[in-house]
Formats: C-alpha cells, sequence, structure tokens
C-alpha cells in the first residue's frame, strides 16, 4: 500500500511541476501491470486514477506542504521527541488497531514518525513564522487587545459582580464563579474579528484605557449586560499572548499557508487539480488563470 501510495504521490507531484497549463496528467509507465486479482491485471494507471479522483488535491496540498517545511522549518530534537511522545500515545490508546493500521498502510513506526507527525509539527511552525514575519501587518490588521470581559444575562448579578471587583474583594475568576456567568473571569485577546460579544460591548473597550478600571455595558439588544476591563492596549507589552492568539485564528493559518505556497512558486499544470483546489482551496492558488477552467 506504501508503495502505490508513494507512485501516485510522485505523479501528483510531477503534475505541479511540469507539463502545459491545460494539461492532464498520466503516469509514463501507467499501462504497467502494479497487481492482479484473479486474471484481471490492475495498471499503474488505473490505481492512479482511483486515488486522483477520490483524493488528488489534498494529496497534493499534503506533499506541496511537506516539500516547503522541510525548507523553512528546521527539524528540531524537541519535534523529535513530541513525535515519539504522540506515538507511543497512539499505541498505547488504540493498541493492536494502530500496528495493524501501519501494518496495513506498509509503514514502521520510524516511517509514521518521519512522514507523518513530524511534518505535522512542522507544517503547525509554518505559522508562527509567518506571524513572525508579518507580526506589524497582522497587528494592522486585527488590532488585539487584552481585556477581561463577564458576560450576565441579570443585571443584579452584573452590579453586584462589578461591585465586588471595584472594591477588591473578588477576583475577575471569583465573581465569575459567584454570580452567576459562564464566563471565566480569564484574560484575553480580542480583535476585531471577535465576535463572542455584542458590539456596543467591544466599542466600549477599544474607547477605554487601561486606567479606567471595571465598567458595566448593555447589549445593544437584548438583556445581556458585561462587566468589563481593558488590561491592556500597549501591544508591545503583550506580544507574547498576542501571538499565541493569532496562531489559533484559522484565517492567519490559511494566510500562512497561501503566504509560502506563493512564496515557492507553487503551479499546478493538470487542469483538473487546478479546478479542484480552486473549489477548495482558491487562496493557494496564484497562477494565472487557465483559458479551459474560466
Amino acid at each position: 500500500m506504501k508503495k502505490i501510495t508513494a507512485i501516485c504521490s510522485a505523479a501528483m507531484m510531477l503534475s505541479l511541476l511540469s507539463g502545459c497549463s491545460d494539461a492532464t496528467a498520466s503516469l509514463k509507465n501507467g499501462s504497467e501491470t502494479l497487481m492482479k486479482a484473479g486474471k484481471t491485471a490492475i495498471t499503474k494507471q488505473q490505481v492512479y486514477n482511483i486515488m486522483y479522483n477520490y483524493a488528488g488535491s489534498t494529496q497534493v496540498v499534503s506533499d506541496a506542504t511537506k516539500v516547503i517545511t522541510s525548507q523553512e522549518v528546521e527539524v528540531t530534537d524537541e519535534m523529535k521527541e513530541s513525535a515519539q511522545n504522540t506515538l507511543d500515545m497512539y499505541k498505547a490508546i488504540y493498541s493492536d488497531s494502530f500496528n495493524d493500521y501501519l501494518e496495513d498502510s506498509g509503514l514502521t513506526e520510524e516511517d509514521y514518525i518521519n512522514d507523518y507527525l513530524i511534518p505535522s509539527l512542522q507544517a503547525e511552525k509554518l505559522t508562527d513564522l509567518y506571524i513572525d514575519e508579518c507580526y506589524d501587518t497582522l497587528l494592522d490588521r486585527y488590532k488585539p487587545i487584552k481585556a477581561t470581559v463577564l458576560k450576565f444575562s441579570d443585571t443584579e448579578n452584573a452590579n453586584s459582580a462589578l461591585s465586588a471587583l471595584k472594591d477588591g474583594t473578588m477576583t475577575a475568576e471569583e465573581a465569575a464563579n459567584e454570580f452567576e456567568t459562564e464566563s471565566t473571569g480569564d484574560p484575553e485577546i480580542i480583535t476585531i474579528d471577535t465576535t463572542d460579544y455584542d458590539s456596543v460591548a467591544l466599542a466600549a473597550l477599544r474607547a477605554a484605557s487601561p486606567d479606567d478600571g471595571w465598567m458595566i455595558v448593555s447589549a445593544s439588544y437584548g438583556t445581556d449586560v458585561y462587566v468589563m476591563h481593558l488590561d491592556e492596549n500597549n501591544t508591545d507589552s503583550i506580544k507574547d499572548e498576542i501571538v499565541e492568539s493569532f496562531a489559533e485564528i484559522s484565517d492567519i493559518n490559511d494566510q500562512a499557508t497561501a503566504h509560502y505556497f506563493e512564496k515557492y512558486g507553487f503551479h499546478v499544470y493538470d487542469i483538473d487539480l487546478y479546478k479542484a483546489l480552486r473549489d477548495s482551496n482558491p487562496t493557494l492558488l496564484s497562477q494565472e488563470v487557465p483559458v479551459s477552467a474560466e
């Protein structure tokens, strides 16, 4: 199975790197028999076509990401240790089922670590590299602040919490536990894309300063009431927290992938793959649109 996958993956990568804009990929030795089922011969091209139709674009993105991360992200001892720990966890949880999976896939434990676990860890680091490289641009785009927000559905509870917080008899966490709110009382990074809170409350936070202390704001509609504190709006003071928050934003992860795909000149020559990626991952395509795809 691993051999079959390798053949197909290689062909898919070749379809990215050579050929004409409206080409359709095929194996050079596609008529060669790969296996037999009774008297029926199954060729490499037949197997390739099946896998191409089943997961062609997904496999291409995965393989291209591996190529890019291998250039951008060094494999560290920490990654190796993390990958080994993950493997050990899978073995402990799934026991014989996991061993059967490896055997059916034609993989050794070392293969699984090197071909799957470590590339996955490298891909995570790719976003960190992008955030570091484009940090100032991301600051301008997302305008992060640090705040503590307690959301109440009852005005009396909100006022009681506000009083306790202002006079210092309770922490935000204690007030959250005491006065019936689903909020945790933990500080958080809030960006202009945050949708967990009412727009009026968010606007009040951005208009405040850390010295203003705790405030109470009613939602623009409904019965929700917010007790809030702007903890910090100096991004230099909370850079580590901002970076961590940015890494959890799916749009930034998508931007990072698109950034490095463009940097390394990702180009799809196979027209069917192009159309599949156009529908599933259009941000990865920075090339001129092939005529037949218009």
